[in-house]
């Protein structure tokens, strides 16, 4: 389903046309495959300890993550071992709010951000066809019923309360990453959320996702979005914000650590002659 962008207007024309509501959310990506039984041999030489660790670099990895591993790897370290110590070592992102009264604003472009809601509503006990759907997209009434379609931060700001007054309440917020976000920034601080996920593309430039995310407020953590297309999935971790999904999965470090190998496997095999 292709991201539905912000717009300027209030979207007003669009509430008296009866609504095409879709019975289901867009497609939850493909699983990631593990990580291989037959785990990557270490290398044995100078050269081939850099070629590996240049590989891991490309693949995203900072100076502070590579640092452990070079040395691990001169120890004759399976390079899975370090990797999972590693991403284990992570800043684990703020667990799900399941208190009633509290709110979880998911924000990013629109059907991204519905899926992402969608599932997060059904972890915590929300039916997902009951979370409000907050866009300025003159075209939202065709995926929303009016009774969930939000337009304005004043609408926002009368129907909070009842949403979060007897569970944990679920917003979206269509804000891609692309779009101008100060009605969205406006949206989120009016919802007053106990916490905001961020959903964007993996092959986005960090510095817009950085950029985005101040834009917004903050987010607390982020859910990426088509992690297999990308060379480099890891670089977004040094923008220092805990990242929960990867396509769909929750974002560990065993999952961290196949996406990796996958990255080096493939660089390995590009130099492979034939």
């Amino acid at each position: 389903m292709a991201d539905i962008p912000i717009r300027a207007g209030d979207g007003s024309e669009a509430h008296d046309e009866t609504p095409i509501v879709v019975d289901e959310f867009p497609r939850v990506p493909t699983e990631i495959s593990p990580p291989s039984a037959m785990p990557l041999p270490t290398p044995s030489t100078h050269e081939s300890r850099d070629a590996l660790l240049g590989a891991l670099h490309r693949a995203g990895l900072d100076a502070d993550m590579l640092g452990p591993i070079a040395e691990g790897l001169a120890r004759g370290d399976q390079l899975e071992a370090l990797l999972l110590k590693s991403f284990g070592a992570l800043v684990a992102a703020p667990p799900l709010p399941r208190r009633a009264g509290s709110l979880l604003v998911v924000a990013g472009a629109g059907g991204s951000a519905r899926a992402l809601a969608a599932a997060v509503a059904a972890d915590i006990g929300v039916d997902p066809a009951e979370v409000p759907f907050a866009s300025l997209d003159p075209e939202a009434h065709t995926v929303m019923t009016h009774s969930r379609l939000v337009r304005s931060t004043e609408e926002a700001g009368e129907l909070a309360p009842g949403w979060r007054r007897s569970q944990v309440a679920v917003v979206v917020v269509d804000a891609p990453v692309t779009a101008r976000l100060s009605w969205a920034a406006h949206m989120i601080t009016t919802l007053r959320p106990t916490a905001v996920w961020g959903i964007v593309d993996a092959t986005s430039k960090d510095e817009d996702i950085a950029s985005w995310a101040e834009a917004l407020g903050g987010v607390d953590a982020l859910a990426l979005e088509n992690v297999v297309v990308t060379m480099s999935p890891a670089a977004v971790l040094s923008l220092g914000i805990p990242v929960v999904r990867l396509d769909g999965q929750p974002a560990n470090a065993a999952l961290w650590t196949a996406i990796i190998v996958d990255r080096v496997k493939g660089g390995e095999a590009n130099r492979t002659p034939p």
